[in-house]
């Protein structure tokens, strides 16, 4: 699994969002994108960093900026997270965790009995260029913008 750094050409790819929708990340070139992971929804610390970042959304929204969402789960899982939480942005879902995986974010604990998934709770901010500006490797206090 490769690390990304600032500076790094992010990802491209295409997941299906809450409505199962294809949403296409190259859609979104020229503006900047707000892209997070999270491992699953409907958990304490998912639903705080919804709200959060929703709120961030609104007090950005003059800016045009695209806030994305990533998890392992299911579209017909996220949409009752999306509905419950009133989300503002699309949840899309990443059951391969391939793109977990291509953002370096894809990792595991291992306990005594068996090995789990974890999925890094990071940001990547995306600028219009495609390029990697910041990441963000902790949600639970980040200031999302000094951009």
């Amino acid at each position: 699994m490769k690390k990304l750094f600032v500076g790094d050409t992010a990802p491209i790819f295409n997941l299906m969002n809450q409505q199962n929708n294809d949403i296409n990340i190259k859609s979104y070139r020229g503006k900047i994108i707000f892209l997070y992971f999270f491992l699953r929804p409907l958990t304490f610390r998912s639903c705080q960093e919804a709200f959060e970042i929703k709120k961030i959304k609104d007090e950005f929204s003059k800016m045009d900026i695209v806030f994305l969402g990533i998890c392992p789960d299911q579209p017909k899982k996220s949409i009752r997270f999306f509905e419950e939480n009133e989300l503002n942005f699309d949840l899309l879902s990443d059951p391969d965790n391939l793109i977990a995986k291509k953002y370096g974010v894809l990792g595991s604990t291992k306990l005594r009995i068996s090995e789990n998934l974890k999925i890094a709770n990071n940001a990547f901010l995306v600028g219009t260029n495609g390029k990697i500006k910041r990441i963000f490797e902790d949600l639970s206090n980040f200031p999302i913008m000094s951009v």
